[in-house]
């Protein structure tokens, strides 16, 4: 091939935004196997539903609070923005099972 240059599109997102964009790209292959396509809307499903996880107030706070003193990491995140708010309700899968 022997390019020395190759030109780019730089557009500022998040990873959310991003993982949306590089299977939606994807998906428009020609040869692409189901399990790879189950794989990409897998990848899609769970990057769209991490964007719009929206905290309630005490989870911010306690998310503010850990940016302040410097200990909130990505698990932190994850670990407060996954527990289940006041009024919400989740199904087991265990009750789901025949």
């Amino acid at each position: 091939m022997g390019y020395r240059k190759i030109p780019v599109l730089i557009q500022p997102m998040s990873y959310e935004d991003a993982v949306v964009k590089m299977v939606d790209t994807n998906l428009h292959r020609e040869h692409i196997s189901f399990s790879e396509k189950a794989f990409a809307y897998r990848m899609k499903n769970e990057a769209m539903n991490y964007a719009q996880s929206t905290p309630s107030v005490s989870q911010a706070q306690r998310i503010k609070k850990l940016s302040k003193t410097g200990e909130l990491t990505k698990k932190h995140m994850e670990d407060i923005l996954s527990e289940i708010k006041k009024g919400e309700y989740t199904l087991n899968s265990e009750y789901l099972q025949n």
